[in-house]
């Protein structure tokens, strides 16, 4: 028991090290950055909205308010019948999954661990497959931890206590233990009993047609409508007593219902039934050394070619090809685009009557079936959720990844193409093949359904777009996390990421059903899914080719002399020193005057803005200027901006913006818990919020850019580029942030301070920086602030608005233009974070005339009196903003 122990415990950990070592952990935080960014958006629309709300009392007067039905109301179900309706379905539809997939995912559960280390162990063959049943158990369980995100949504929607929530969640892990446990089942009964593995399938599809049959036949014995038929049949009190399925659906809906009792007992009898199927699993005499020895093999092999430059040229088969094949040799498109052209040459070459596929088969028989439901038995000829099934196929099919045949091979390198040309046309071919499967289900369904095909084939760009993002999902995870991770748990992680992205297509699809829109609400979700797609296709490129054209970094001289250099940052420090003390100090001594002597004009727009600036602008930077003066400086040689890339940095800057700034403002308000209990101002806030728009314009958006990039970028990396561009750019870039004097500003301002002036080394030219200094201002201190000040009157009575009707709601100009802005502004953040990925791997710095060694840069340019009193006056601002 402990050597069982010793490897389980060991396999878990080993596997949660390799996720977390991939850049899922890189796409939960940004996750986490971009649902911050929405929710203090939201917060900061909370705070704008003023109590002048006369723009949407007007609109609420003028229009009647429309009686609005409760759900239950209209259809006579209620939300928790709904609940347990749909976890009814769920639980059966992973059991039947599992029951049936048990065979094949049986013999594929051994590695070849398996083989060497615990067959020469004294354990039970079921010790080896319960060891392996263990690590993949534990393994789904912790890839299901974002469901503990949907604990508010829960709360929220179904209007539950967080212990229902929790219970919730723990009937789904439930469910996969009793998934996996009757799985087990079933292959080691297949295994021992030859007559189980030839009848299993068709049971189950026996049981398919019994169960379908026999729901078929209960509507018809009454006049209730099909969800109240559904709700009486399914939910009857008798069926939570129905081994596993009712009891882990009983334990779901007991505790949501409060009945903490009948919850207990229902744990209970699943605790007993997962003792007995273990019990009986144990029992059965079998050993797994062939199965083993097969599937160790092949995994083997897998790792192997995965380890060997992602795979090798040839595949070896599992058995030979038909005779009836053709064989005339293939010889379409050229480049990049032989692998558009080569999926479908092996469609049409391998696909029954040279068209059908087995994925086009499951489609038409799946909508066939659909069809005959819907007419026969819903007796309805919407076309919607006919749709919506193979939409969900779609998604299920789009988990095998079929980029993926192309991706693997080492020719895929090979073919003198850009990586991305190589990825779009091999995933047009996929998008192609999947419009292909879907065109002769759709349109037998519609015949089926005795409605017009073009009404079911208006849902295809739908459908495909799902297809395209979840392919583009699969395929960036495949190529970023390593092979030796187990298969279900890469799968828990891709259903993970997709689920995350389809969820503004339920959101949307929701809304326009509600509001009678559902065409454009399907437009819309296309569009995003297309948009998704593109975004994580543009981040499986740098995993095939993940050094791109980035130079290979040279160490810095060994005769640097490391006083004399600490001598020049010291000087740059202390040139910060002085512009930084000296604009303080005056702004103080300003405002002590003018609230004494002229109270007037420190209480004007003008006034703030002038004690604001002028001491920093006409006083502090000349002095600092001059004095840095004793540093020279060394010109960089002036280089064009190649156009692309006029796009991608700002989109870049963007993103780092409003990433930085969510950082910046989480570590204000987590600090200022711990210091001082009043909130922290946002300096940029009172800044963005007073004054004129012209006022801001000239000091934020002309002003501002204009000198500090003259400070930052050409006075300062013009003196430290001779000891290595990195040094320059990082050192500079911190700088710039550490200047603002406080958190809100110093993480965002750091990082664009960085970009800024890697695009002045490379370039020369003060122009661009200047230039995208001042459209990052005006996009956060004009653009953004206006729209939300504008929209702040409707937004101020969000209960009244919700009453009104589509029609009154499109009427509102500020409202629209609000939604429009927080569209593009997401768009732009998702673009920023890929682009920003592609660019860091053709980052590269030329070897300079005065190179820092690698080991000593830090602390010869860092570690000196001048930056060290930069450094400390820089914190004490900080500190003093905090309290």
């Amino acid at each position: 028991m402990r050597l069982f122990g010793y490897y389980a415990l060991h396999s878990v950990w080993n596997q949660i090290r390799k996720v977390f070592k991939t850049w899922v952990l890189v796409f939960i935080l940004v996750c986490g950055l971009i649902g911050g960014l929405i929710g203090f958006g939201a917060a900061s629309l909370q705070e704008a909205a003023s109590a002048d709300d006369e723009q949407i009392e007007e609109v609420i007067e003028e229009s009647e308010e429309v009686p609005q039905a409760s759900f239950e109301e209209l259809t006579g179900v209620s939300g928790m019948d709904v609940f347990e309706l749909a976890a009814s379905g769920l639980i059966l539809g992973i059991f039947v999954f599992q029951v049936y997939s048990a065979e094949k995912s049986g013999s594929k559960i051994f590695l070849p661990a398996d083989v060497n280390l615990l067959f020469s162990s004294p354990m039970k063959p079921q010790s080896v497959l319960m060891f392996r049943l263990g690590t993949q158990l534990g393994m789904a369980v912790v890839g299901s931890v974002y469901l503990l995100f949907q604990i508010p949504n829960l709360m929220l929607n179904l209007g539950v206590s967080f212990s229902s929530a929790i219970s919730v969640i723990f009937a789904w892990v439930l469910t996969l233990v009793s998934g996996k446990l009757l799985q087990l089942l079933t292959y080691v009964l297949s295994y021992r009993y030859e007559w189980v593995k030839k009848n299993l399938h068709k049971v189950i599809y026996a049981f398919g047609a019994l169960l379908i049959g026999g729901f078929w036949l209960y509507t018809r014995t009454g006049d209730a409508p099909l969800l109240q038929a559904s709700v009486r049949l399914f939910n009857a009190p008798w069926t939570r007593w129905v081994p596993f399925w009712g009891w882990i659906k009983g334990f779901a809906v007991f505790a949501m219902e409060g009945k903490g009792i009948m919850a207990l007992v229902m744990l209970a009898l699943l605790a007993a039934g997962f003792a007995a199927l273990i019990y009986v699993i144990w029992h059965i005499e079998v050993d797994f050394y062939e199965d083993a020895m097969v599937s160790s093999q092949e995994v083997a092999e897998i790792l192997e070619a995965a380890q060997s430059e992602r795979g090798g040229m040839f595949v070896k088969r599992k058995k030979d090809r038909s005779e009836k094949l053709e064989r005339d040799g293939f010889h379409y498109g050229e480049g990049a685009n032989v692998y558009f052209f080569k999926t479908l040459y092996n469609r049409f070459r391998f696909g029954h009557l040279k068209y059908f596929t087995a994925t086009a088969e499951t489609y038409l028989a799946a909508g066939l079936l659909m069809a005959a439901f819907m007419r026969f038995i819903a007796e309805s000829d919407n076309v919607m959720p006919f749709a919506l099934v193979f939409g969900v196929l779609v998604f299920f099919r789009a988990i095998g990844n079929p980029l993926n045949t192309d991706t693997k091979y080492e020719y895929f390198r090979l073919i003198p193409e850009r990586t991305w040309k190589k990825l779009f046309w091999s995933l047009a071919g996929g998008s192609v093949n999947c419009l292909l499967d879907l065109l002769p289900g759709m349109i037998a369904g519609a015949l089926v359904m005795g409605v017009n095909p073009l009404k079911a084939l208006a849902w295809l760009p739908l459908i495909i777009s799902v297809d395209f993002y979840a392919t583009n999902v699969g395929t960036f995870l495949d190529l970023s996390i390593p092979h030796s991770i187990g298969t279900t748990i890469r799968q828990t992680i891709q259903i993970m990421f997709i689920y995350f992205g389809l969820l503004p297509d339920i959101a949307v699809l929701a809304v326009g059903i509600v509001f009678g829109h559902p065409v454009a609400a399907s437009i819309l979700c296309t569009f995003a899914n297309l948009y998704l797609g593109l975004l994580f296709l543009g981040l499986s490129g740098v995993f095939v080719e993940p050094y791109g054209g980035r130079a290979l970094e040279t160490d810095g001289s060994e005769t640097v002399n490391a006083k004399q250099t600490k001598a020049v940052f010291s000087k740059i420090g202390l040139a910060g020193v002085i512009i930084l003390g000296l604009t303080t100090v005056l702004q103080l001594g300003m405002v002590r005057f003018f609230e004494s002597s002229l109270e007037q004009i420190a209480q004007s727009e003008w006034g703030m803005w002038l004690i604001t600036f002028a001491p920093m602008y006409l006083i502090a930077v000349p002095l600092g200027l001059l004095y840095l003066k004793q540093v020279p400086a060394v010109k960089i040689e002036k280089k064009n901006l190649a156009p692309k890339y006029f796009f991608v940095i700002p989109v870049i800057c963007v993103f780092l913006m409003y990433a930085g700034n969510l950082i910046g403002v989480l570590v204000t308000s987590l600090l200022s818990r711990f210091i001082t209990p009043d909130p922290v101002v946002n300096p940029l806030l009172d800044l963005t919020s007073s004054g004129t728009i012209w006022q801001r314009l000239l000091f934020m958006v002309i002003l501002a850019p204009l000198i500090e990039e003259y400070i930052f970028r050409k006075q300062l990396i013009d003196r430290m580029h001779v000891y290595g561009g990195r040094t320059a750019v990082l050192l500079s870039g911190i700088m710039f942030g550490l200047f603002h004097g406080n958190f809100s500003q110093l993480f965002y301002a750091a990082a664009l301070g960085i970009v800024f002036g890697y695009v002045y080394l490379k370039t020369g030219k003060l122009r661009y920086t200047i230039a995208l200094h001042m459209l990052i201002n005006f996009i956060g201190g004009i653009l953004g602030p206006s729209i939300v000040e504008n929209a702040s009157g409707v937004l101020s009575n969000i209960e009244k608005l919700l009453i009104l009707s589509p029609a009154k709601i499109l009427s509102m100009p500020a409202l629209i233009t609000l939604v429009l802005y927080i569209v593009a502004l997401l768009a732009l953040v998702l673009a920023g974070f890929v682009l920003l990925v592609q660019q860091m791997r053709d980052v590269s710095f030329e070897k300079e005339i005065s190179q820092l060694p690698k080991g000593s840069a830090k602390t010869i340019a860092c570690i000196n009196p001048g930056m060290i009193l930069f450094f400390v006056s820089c914190a004490g601002m900080i500190i003093y903003t905090l309290i």
